[in-house]
């Protein structure tokens, strides 16, 4: 899988996002750092490709991308955290608003050593709490 990905063809990036579709489990670690890798630095066809992958996703699966994802925060490449942060802001923000979630984002934007990843998880931390629904902040009344 890794090496299909990492071939950068576009078919090959499709057929390894149809066959994850089909699957309701959290692929390898490793297919997800790639796969935020090409979110990172691939070419558009591709990330959107995978873009489509990751937003589909929905409960379990959904809530253990994140998980994942929030794992890959700590990679060693500064592209790999960055690829972690884009996969991240790929997901449903709505599941993304937990204060677990908040911190570990917050202490990449503040301590991270790559001022790219730094800005781009405030960027991130940015989008989550501007899209609170409207009952977070007033209650609606309908006449």
């Amino acid at each position: 899988m890794i090496s299909l990905l990492a071939s950068g063809q576009a078919s090959r990036v499709l057929q390894v996002a149809e066959r994850l579709s089909r699957v309701p489990i959290v692929p390898p670690i490793e297919s997800l750092k790639q796969i935020g890798l090409i979110l990172a630095d691939g070419e558009e066809q591709n990330r959107k490709i995978l873009e489509r992958y990751l937003s589909s996703a929905r409960g379990q699966l959904q809530s253990d991308l994140i998980s994942s994802y929030l794992c890959l925060l700590e990679s060693d490449e500064e592209l790999g955290r960055l690829g972690a942060i884009r996969a991240l802001t790929v997901i449903n923000l709505v599941q993304l608003q937990n204060s677990r979630t908040t911190r570990q984002l917050s202490h990449v934007a503040e301590n991270d050593s790559s001022e790219k990843v730094r800005r781009e998880a405030a960027r991130l931390i940015r989008r989550l709490s501007g899209s609170k629904t409207p009952s977070d902040d007033e209650q609606i009344t309908r006449i």
